[in-house]
């Protein structure tokens, strides 16, 4: 959904602008299925400006939970599957939350001096036109791919026929490295069977995907699943033997915001989505987003309640959401 955004919320790279304002409100509005297996936006397709600092001191703090913890005594492992989508720049959000792995939509994301693998992504056509300038950075053999193509203006905005000649490019550029397939938005999965059945066209032979990639943003775990079965279904017919789900969230709160879901409600269908993703062997990698809280941005304040997008920390980082002590503990 975003570019990282380096240094102490400082900026290397701008955050993609505003996403389709009619899909967030449409969902919030009337909760009516986008997708043949049912699943809801919940997510205004909206990414937010930088992040301010400032913006925290105005975070209605009624909401936190006003609590760091400072020891993983009694929690579980780290699953090596358990991610986090952007980390503001700062490396200590990685271990509040206690992730494995990140990402940071670019292909030179900042390594932080921990054990976590910090995976690069060609985010979109320019990235890729400027690549010897920007270079490849991170610590993993994988690369991730376009993020959500099938979204215009606001993330890399390819048609399935205009990404194929780039995604050759990818391949025969590093031919050694684990390659994660082009990522549509949950609302449009298809993009990936069309632009496959473009490469095939082209070339003679299916791209190459050492795993898929979805997103998900929803009210029910019944929807993500659906989605992660027609994933499934897709990769076994591609003979892909990974599954990565690099966006996923339920952003929604009481107070009758962001679609009017219990936010005890829908931490409970989160919970129940993690429990199978850390259970099912084809689903390798998750990542939640966001990981603060801004402000700044419309889609998490939600008209004035500032969990709207679920994430796991306020923006000053020294404070963890519900939503963040729910995903620390597990």
């Amino acid at each position: 959904m975003t570019n990282e955004t380096p240094g102490t919320l400082a900026s290397k790279v701008e955050r993609p602008q505003l996403r389709h304002a009619a899909k967030f409100f449409l969902a919030l509005a009337l909760l009516i299925p986008v997708l043949p297996f049912t699943a809801l936006s919940t997510r205004a397709d909206v990414v937010p400006p930088k992040p301010i600092l400032a913006h925290a001191e105005a975070a209605i703090q009624t909401v936190y939970k006003s609590y760091l913890p400072t020891t993983n005594i009694g929690l579980p492992p780290v699953s090596p599957k358990k991610g986090l989508a952007w980390t503001y720049g700062v490396c200590d959000d990685l271990t509040t939350t206690r992730v494995a792995w990140t990402y940071q939509w670019y292909p030179n994301p900042p390594r932080c001096n921990q054990n976590v693998e910090i995976v690069p992504m060609i985010r979109d056509a320019t990235q890729w036109a400027n690549f010897d300038s920007i270079g490849l950075g991170g610590n993993s053999q994988w690369l991730l791919g376009f993020n959500e193509p099938d979204l215009c203006p606001e993330q890399a905005c390819l048609t399935p026929a205009q990404a194929v000649p780039l995604w050759h490019g990818i391949e025969t550029r590093f031919p050694n490295r684990k390659l994660v397939a082009p990522v549509p938005s949950h609302l449009h999965p298809d993009w990936l069977v069309q632009f496959r059945n473009n490469y095939i066209a082209t070339y003679g032979t299916p791209p190459r995907f050492n795993a898929l990639a979805a997103h998900w943003y929803g009210f029910k775990y019944a929807d993500a699943k659906a989605l992660l079965d027609w994933y499934k279904a897709r990769a076994t017919e591609f003979g892909v033997a990974e599954i990565w789900l690099t966006e996923f969230a339920f952003p929604v709160l009481d107070h009758s915001t962001c679609g009017g879901v219990a936010q005890s409600d829908a931490m409970n269908e989160a919970q129940r989505l993690i429990a199978n993703l850390d259970t099912d062997a084809m689903i390798t990698r998750y990542a939640w987003y966001a990981p603060r809280i801004d402000t700044s941005d419309p889609l998490q304040t939600g008209g004035g309640t500032p969990e709207c997008n679920a994430p796991l920390l306020d923006l000053t980082g020294k404070t963890l959401t519900n939503w963040g002590m729910m995903y620390r503990a597990h």
